[in-house]
């Protein structure tokens, strides 16, 4: 069953965690490219460079006052430079390395919890908005066990961050990625090895035309539904705030004062929404 969060104040003092942010270079054709086909991919590409910036951003706030030490887990291995321009310089760079998804994210949580044996997370850079209050509790949560899983649930099955304190290859290979199967598996795996699971509230990524109406309704002051009351598994409530997610907010105003008053879903079917230059989207 998964484990209940204790309060904040409950933690001891612990070595540093490391937060992994998987970073893809942010270019047309190569980035973003579900969600390319509808706004196109030169557009898709500068979105994924303000989420890399957002996400970062998130986990910079929380370095000192939760004892985290961000990463920048890179691919392809020649971005090293144009990845760093994006992220803050107390961010160290690694690159990622593997012949499958599975591969390569079980080699980035192994790389870094050699580096921090007090544990490690990995989170996606698909979620601008994240409220910052989630990334603190899996940082919490990784602190109170000698074992466990933290997971944070994603609205399309998946999931957009996983910590550990070991480095289990099971709860990674031959997982379905980019199903809705992922979280499901990951948590079975979880439960066959008898690791602990601690889940988060759900939140969601940004990867195609859906999610970026969803984001588009959370930027104009509607937020998610599953987040507007905080609700998330192992007893935590209270409501969420989500991230600023400055950069975002940006560059889809500037995006949208020249943009067609709909989105083409991956359906084919079109999504009524006004985002002309009267949308509530606040400056940066």
């Amino acid at each position: 069953m998964p484990q209940a969060i204790p309060p904040i104040w409950s933690l001891p003092q612990a070595e540093v965690i490391a937060v992994g942010l998987m970073c893809k270079a942010p270019r047309p054709g190569h980035a973003k490219t579900r969600l390319g086909r509808t706004i196109g991919a030169d557009f898709a590409a500068l979105l994924s460079e303000c989420f890399l910036r957002d996400v970062a951003k998130i986990i910079e706030t929380l370095q000192s006052s939760h004892n985290l030490q961000g990463y920048g887990l890179y691919a392809p291995i020649d971005a090293a430079a144009e990845i760093a321009a994006l992220l803050p310089r107390s961010f160290r760079l690694v690159p990622q390395h593997g012949d499958d998804f599975s591969s390569i994210v079980h080699g980035a949580i192994a790389s870094l919890l050699e580096r921090h044996r007090g544990g490690a997370m990995l989170i996606n850079s698909d979620s601008p908005t994240l409220p910052p209050q989630i990334l603190a509790m899996a940082s919490d949560a990784l602190r109170r066990h000698e074992d466990c899983i933290v997971l944070g649930p994603a609205f399309d099955g998946g999931y957009y961050l996983i910590g550990l304190k070991h480095a289990h290859w099971e709860l990674f290979r031959d997982i379905p990625w980019s199903t809705n199967e992922v979280a499901r598996m990951t948590r079975d795996r979880a439960r066959e090895l008898d690791i602990p699971t601690v889940e988060l509230p759900m939140w969601y990524d940004v990867d195609d035309a859906a999610d970026f109406s969803r984001l588009l309704e959370e930027i104009a002051g509607v937020p998610p539904s599953f987040g507007s009351s905080g609700a998330g598994a192992n007893g935590h409530s209270g409501e969420l705030h989500a991230a600023p997610a400055l950069a975002t907010r940006a560059m889809i105003k500037k995006w949208s004062q020249n943009r067609e008053p709909y989105l083409e879903s991956d359906r084919g079917s079109k999504r009524a929404r006004e985002i002309g230059p009267h949308t509530n989207i606040r400056d940066a």
